[in-house]
């Protein structure tokens, strides 16, 4: 990679003031990210069963929650490490993925004990660690933390592990999430969400259809993933005690230091959010916004556009999610309190100042002070624009 590209000369700190200097960097980098990953809420218990219990999440069958709830085997192990990609940057202990692939013999029945031992005692070596990585994200300004993804880089050995389950996990998601979700699940195409978002402007515009189309842009949605709602929606999906056991034990007391122009940080605790780099990330977060995408579809007062007999109402590739309202107004009225209602269990925050609207044949009118802007949506790089721009 070109060094040069990944140096970062200077950025505000949360006052807004510039900082210069590789030590001053990582530090604000570091103050940025020990915030992101510090919990906004702490609902009860009883705050978020109320949630889940409001709505219906379908049940993984006796056999799949069986599978799930066996003992990891040397072979799935094995299986994990030969999956992994060569070349790859290594977690804090520096081993990457080709050390254990040339020395799997030797190490095999060390690492295999280790995983038994853990699982017994609930509790992990000092493999819970990453390095954090900043990755600027496209057309946004370098000069900003917010405007750089976190790239977690775990060790080899707890990534075998996370590998290992997320290959498990990764045969249960198709039957358990719904179709309006494409993103990360197997069988399913991203091009699946632009098509029905043309489709169903098109019909809208044609049928003389009052509608809106509200394009929700999350705030760092993943790395906001409040653990105890997470345990509990796989709770109520009727995942095993061993499965959400060893989640449990790999989100217990995880660490991270940030790594910016060579420097490195001092380490500190992450309380929340599925890492990015992790290969359970991507299935945990579908699992996590399955009740809000779900509450959507069953709340009566939230009425979607009929075509052909179904009724269309949310679209989502992993954290990018359209709304598909009719009777816009009280649609959207709706929506929005029950997206305010999944925030305050979940941590999920939404920005509704960079939202989106697309209003089809009538003129919008902004709800609840969200300051919503109205015009053309930008979803999966597919440009939808009002009546007037066409």
């Amino acid at each position: 990679m070109n060094k040069e590209k990944t140096t970062i000369s200077a950025v505000k700190d949360s006052t807004r003031n510039i900082v210069y200097g590789p030590e001053r960097i990582n530090n604000t980098f570091r103050d940025f990210c020990q915030t992101l990953y510090s919990p906004q809420i702490n609902p009860s218990d009883i705050e978020i069963n109320e949630f889940l219990d409001r709505i219906i999440l379908p049940k993984l069958s006796d056999s799949q929650a069986t599978v799930l709830d066996s003992p990891l085997t040397s072979a799935e192990l094995q299986e994990a490490l030969k999956s992994m990609p060569n070349r790859k940057a290594p977690g804090p202990d520096g081993f990457p993925a080709e050390f254990y692939k040339e020395f799997w013999i030797i190490l095999a029945p060390v690492f295999f004990r280790m995983v038994r031992e853990i699982k017994e005692s609930g509790r992990q070596p000092n493999i819970n660690s990453a390095n954090i990585s900043l990755l600027l994200k496209p057309g946004k300004d370098p000069a900003f933390p917010t405007s750089h993804r976190p790239i977690s880089l775990i060790n080899v050995d707890l990534k075998i592990i996370c590998k290992a389950l997320a290959k498990r996990l990764e045969k249960v998601t198709p039957f358990i999430i719904h179709p309006d979700q494409t993103g990360f699940i197997k069988g399913r195409q991203s091009s699946t969400n632009p098509r029905r978002l043309l489709n169903l402007t098109d019909f809208s515009y044609s049928k003389i259809i009052e509608t809106s189309i509200l394009s929700l842009d999350a705030e760092k949605a993943f790395d906001r993933v409040k653990w105890k709602f997470l345990f509990a929606t796989l709770h109520k999906f009727g995942f095993g005690n061993f499965f959400i056991n060893w989640l449990q034990t790999l989100y217990s007391s995880p660490t991270a230091r940030v790594r910016t122009n060579d420097q490195i940080s001092a380490s500190f605790c992450l309380q929340r959010g599925t890492r990015q780099g992790c290969p359970l990330s991507p299935s945990l977060f579908a699992i996590f916004i399955k009740p809000l995408a779900a509450a959507i579809r069953q709340t009566t007062d939230i009425k979607g556009i009929e075509c052909k007999k179904i009724e269309h109402k949310i679209s989502l590739y992993a954290d990018d999610v359209l709304l598909f309202l009719q009777n816009s107004q009280s649609s959207l009225s709706h929506s929005i309190k029950l997206i305010n209602s999944f925030s305050r269990v979940s941590d999920y925050s939404k920005k509704w100042l960079t939202s989106t609207v697309l209003p089809i044949n009538f003129s919008f009118v902004n709800l609840h002070n969200t300051q919503l802007e109205s015009g053309n949506i930008t979803y999966l790089g597919i440009n939808s624009l009002p009546s007037w721009q066409i």
